[in-house]
């Protein structure tokens, strides 16, 4: 997906996906970024 095609209008925020896959390891990692100033407002990253 393009950059910021994932939003929240009435939060003016854009969320990222991210998955990263290896032989031994599959991993994930979900961010949300402000409009305003493109800051992390959340982040998940699990392992």
């Amino acid at each position: 997906m393009k950059e910021k095609s994932c939003s929240v209008a009435e939060d003016n925020e854009w969320f990222q996906y991210q998955v990263i896959v290896g032989p031994k390891h599959y991993w994930t990692r979900d961010r949300r970024f402000s409009y305003a100033d493109n800051k992390v407002t959340w982040e998940m990253a699990p392992g």
